[in-house]
């Protein structure tokens, strides 16, 4: 299967989510904040967004570079906020009201969280990345990856955290039940792994239906949640283990590798974004695709 139609498979999910999904529609188009200046290949993404009907386009940024998103997009209308400091402009559009979701820029995550991570406009609960990635060799199995993108390394109490954060999306798309795999380098629980001991805690919390109707089991290592044939030769029985379709990293670096080793090494469609705050924000990274672009826009109006 190719990059494409795995990401056309991508597309093909989001748009045929259950009725009860609250889709991007014709009557209610979301407003996207658009950060300038723009990823390189943003411009093709949100014009294909906006020509499906899912949103309506609001430009965060100087004069100046709104008029070159115009040019590139082919958009001849868009609504927009101007500031030198296009971070400032996304405050005032917070602070208004006057968008439902962001796409992030091309500047660098690190600045624009820094300061939207301390706006009460924003920060209404723990803010934590999730991915989507659809890896062809799991024959279109799609799976929930978080925090390949903020969290760098969550204690036991933010991995609480980060799992409600995964699991809303994960009910949001269907996953019934979402069957979470706790990921470590191995699967035994020892007190010299600080992770396999989180995760055995967090699986017992799930088996004690703290998470509500999930599926949580760890520590998994990370063939034994995706392959049935793995679990079988280890002897581990579980109803997650080979079936996994939501993936908890342990920190930053394992989530990131993970992520970007999917998309480069196994060809899977992906999308991403960031939840936790006020709106929901689109984070593909600066390299993806522009259909990943396209993806993540659309995943992230489903949030909204």
């Amino acid at each position: 299967m190719t990059e494409m139609n795995v990401t056309a498979q991508l597309k093909k999910f989001l748009s045929e989510l259950p009725a009860w999904v609250n889709r991007p529609s014709e009557n209610k188009k979301r407003r996207l904040g658009i950060l300038l200046p723009a990823l390189p290949d943003a411009p093709h993404a949100v014009k294909t967004a906006v020509d499906a009907g899912w949103i309506e386009p609001v430009l965060l940024g100087s004069t100046k570079e709104q008029e070159l998103f115009c040019h590139f997009s082919g958009l001849k209308e868009c609504t927009s906020i101007t500031a030198d400091d296009s971070i400032d402009a996304l405050v005032t559009a917070l602070e208004g009201n006057k968008i439902d979701l962001l796409l992030r820029g091309d500047g660098g995550v690190h600045t624009l969280f820094h300061r939207l991570l301390k706006l009460p406009s924003f920060r209404i609960g723990w803010v934590s990345q999730v991915a989507m990635v659809v890896p062809p060799k799991l024959n279109g199995r799609m799976l929930l990856l978080t925090d390949a993108g903020f969290s760098l390394q969550p204690t036991l109490e933010q991995k609480v955290r980060i799992i409600e954060n995964v699991l809303k999306i994960a009910r949001k798309l269907d996953f019934n039940p979402p069957k979470v795999a706790l990921l470590a380098a191995v699967e035994t629980v020892s007190p010299d792994i600080t992770v396999g001991m989180h995760d055995a805690i967090l699986a017992k919390m799930g088996e004690r239906g703290q998470f509500g109707n999930a599926l949580l089991e760890g520590p998994l290592a990370l063939d034994l949640a995706l392959s049935e044939e793995a679990a079988i030769k280890k002897k581990v029985k579980s109803p997650v283990a080979g079936f996994a379709n939501v993936l908890i990293a342990p920190n930053l670096e394992v989530g990131n590798g993970l992520y970007k080793a999917l998309i480069t090494l196994a060809g899977a469609a992906s999308a991403s974004t960031v939840v936790g705050g006020s709106i929901p924000i689109a984070l593909p990274s600066r390299a993806d695709h522009p259909d990943a672009i396209t993806a993540s826009i659309l995943l992230s109006c489903i949030l909204s």
